[in-house]
């Protein structure tokens, strides 16, 4: 399964340009299907020492994508893996008996 991430919007303090929420897209490619999710990262100042602050204007995406994956990484995966799955196995399907063909939700 490949997994793409991108940085959509970033929050930050006025005061002093801590960054204090990550908006991100996610997406996910297995077998030609694909499934895209989307979230909020929550970062706080004391998960990271005030010797590594990093000034909002040099902030870098492959700066922000490693917090991303150090604190919602793992929930990111399994999010889009359950998802992914669903497209191939989906758990619920509609449809009455009386008719042909039955529809994936």
């Amino acid at each position: 399964m490949d997994i793409g991430i991108s940085i959509v919007d970033l929050e930050r303090t006025a005061i002093d340009g801590v960054v204090t929420k990550v908006y991100w897209a996610a997406t996910a490619t297995k077998d030609g299907k694909s499934v895209q999710i989307s979230g909020t990262s929550h970062l706080t100042i004391k998960e990271y020492p005030s010797e590594q602050f990093i000034p909002f204007e040099d902030l870098t995406e492959d700066i922000v994508l490693y917090w991303i994956d150090k604190t919602d990484g793992e929930l990111i995966n399994e999010l889009l893996e359950k998802k992914i799955a669903d497209t191939f196995y989906p758990p619920f399907l509609e449809g009455i008996p009386w008719e042909e063909s039955l529809e994936l939700v």
